[in-house]
């Protein structure tokens, strides 16, 4: 049995050894001249044991306070202290907060002792029910004395078979106890209060990082736009089509060296859909190079997509290599190819995330899949804003992707947007507060498996027509459900959102700070939502 679990056991029995201990009390006042002393002595017993009662709920609040949310924490509304101590999470959550294996079992170790100690207080109190035979613990004890009402019942105790010496030394034990506890707890909440300190500043520090590197892969993704514009024929078809895979660059928390190497040699994933060259699509798999040349002689010049793609195929499953110099111009090796991520896929299964919301489908999105899925979509809003693959809104109905046929599901970690080629002009929206409100209320829809107008709907509220009512509904949203989720920094990304908490910097996507703090209070937050649920 685990020392939390125990720890529920012992707040569960003292009251029954207080209320027994009370009893005895009661039935000296018969012979009350004989035995003052010894009454007097057994009151002061029952108030130190009520102390010590008050001090290891005191001690488990702030382990607890310190390893679940706070709404959680607090015992005095908790009415089954037992059940609740039973649960996994509970228990799961102290052995996490916990620094370290030798921290666990000295805690557990602390509770063994308090549990000893209380059936040994125990078998002074001749006036409560035993157990007959099989084991003598306090969870027998507890079911076998059960209360009757707000008290419990026992038998006067005339017989005063208590040796008073051993029971104050159980009492010390009990103390002894709680001091040792509250000396864990302390020790536990400065080491964790440093870890905290310490996280926030590399938090910060990487949040930095990662806006840079973004910065850089906004920067590629806008030539990238610009290359493939060029080099689109328009001889064939008035248009074309390319699906531009969404990569958040942050699945996992990651250190300078990682992330100066994506800033760097970032790859981006296409879909090239051309009806002249025979294939539905055919795939690409580009690598930014700081060069004016390719990385190999091997590698032409792509002039012309159409004819490209309809020359010369890659194999089944297979996909392009390419090359993106600093010069704009793509470059492609006939010879060299990798795995395609869409091999069998047919372009009439696209399911926007919008239809994907409104089907039964939702409902077989896990936990781990959302996490991911909003890590990647609030990362790529902040690679791609402004860009001419994201000419509309960040919407649920232009994120994409194909079901997976074999396993009846979509597979959410393959998603993409697409864009149309010609494109139109250049994008003047610079609608940041509405881009992060559609964040916000995407991951809210990803969370709550559910769409945001659903549940409009379902309140009985108007459609939202402007930022403003969009807004307070997204918040009366989140503040409905947000006590049921188990990823307190994933609401808070979703909170910052939908608030637009980004107080102290320049509202614009161009402005460093303003994407240093988006990092920091949207990305930061859901990387460390995705480390915790998602363990490397």
């Amino acid at each position: 049995m685990s020392g939390i679990e125990i720890a529920g056991l012992v707040l569960s029995a003292l009251p029954l050894m207080i209320s027994a201990l009370e009893s005895y009390r009661k039935g000296l006042r018969p012979v009350k001249t004989l035995l003052y002393a010894w009454k007097k002595q057994l009151e002061a017993l029952v108030t130190r044991l009520k102390d010590q009662k008050f001090w290891l709920r005191q001690n488990m609040k702030v382990l607890l306070a310190g390893a679940i949310p706070s709404q959680e924490s607090d015992l005095t509304k908790v009415d089954d202290i037992l059940t609740f101590m039973r649960r996994d999470e509970i228990s799961w959550s102290i052995e996490h907060y916990l620094s370290d294996k030798e921290s666990l079992e000295y805690f557990n170790r602390i509770l063994k002792e308090c549990e000893e100690t209380l059936l040994a207080i125990a078998k002074q109190l001749q006036h409560i029910k035993h157990p007959i035979k099989g084991t003598h613990d306090l969870e027998s004890l507890i079911k076998l004395n059960p209360k009757t009402g707000p008290t419990y019942t026992f038998r006067t105790a005339f017989n005063f078979t208590m040796n008073q010496k051993e029971i104050e030394q159980l009492v010390d034990r009990v103390k002894d106890c709680n001091e040792n506890l509250k000396e864990l707890a302390r020790s536990e909440e400065s080491i964790n209060i440093s870890k905290l300190a310490l996280a926030q500043n590399s938090s910060i520090g990487m949040a930095k990082d990662l806006a840079t590197v973004f910065h850089r892969i906004w920067e590629h993704a806008t030539a990238l736009h610009s290359a493939v514009s060029e080099c689109w024929s328009m001889n064939c078809n008035s248009s074309h089509q390319t699906m531009l895979f969404l990569d958040s660059r942050a699945a996992h928390p990651q250190n300078k060296i990682q992330l100066r190497q994506k800033e760097y040699s970032p790859i981006f994933r296409l879909a090239l859909c051309t009806s002249c060259s025979g294939v539905e699509w055919q795939e690409g798999e580009v690598s930014v190079v700081n060069l004016s040349q390719p990385s190999s002689p091997t590698k032409e010049e792509v002039i012309d997509l159409c004819n490209r793609l309809a020359k010369g195929a890659p194999l089944a499953g297979k996909a392009w290599i390419m090359d993106l110099t600093k010069e704009k111009k793509l470059f492609c090796c006939s010879k060299k190819t990798c795995d395609a991520w869409l091999s069998g896929s047919s372009r009439a299964g696209i399911l926007s995330l919008g239809d994907y919301l409104r089907s039964n489908q939702a409902k077989k999105l896990l936990p781990k899949e959302s996490i991911l899925l909003a890590l990647t979509l609030a990362s790529s809003l902040v690679q791609l804003h402004q860009t001419q693959w994201v000419h509309n809104a960040w919407s649920k109905e232009t994120i994409r992707a194909i079901p997976q046929a074999s396993a009846n599901r979509v597979d959410w970690t393959r998603t993409f947007i697409e864009a149309s080629f010609p494109s139109p002009s250049s994008s003047t929206r610079a609608k940041v507060k509405e881009d992060l409100l559609d964040l916000g209320i995407i991951l809210l829809e990803i969370w709550e498996r559910q769409t945001f107008e659903s549940w409009v709907s379902s309140i009985s509220a108007p459609p939202a027509d402007d930022y403003y009512s969009k807004m307070g509904l997204a918040v009366r949203w989140l503040d409905s459900v947000q006590e049921t989720w188990p990823v307190p920094d994933y609401a808070y990304a979703v909170s910052s959102c939908v608030r637009f908490s980004f107080e102290g910097v320049q509202h614009d996507w161009n402005h460093p700070g303003f994407r240093r703090m988006v990092c920091e209070k949207v990305i930061a937050p859901l990387q460390e939502t995705s480390r915790i649920v998602i363990p490397k």
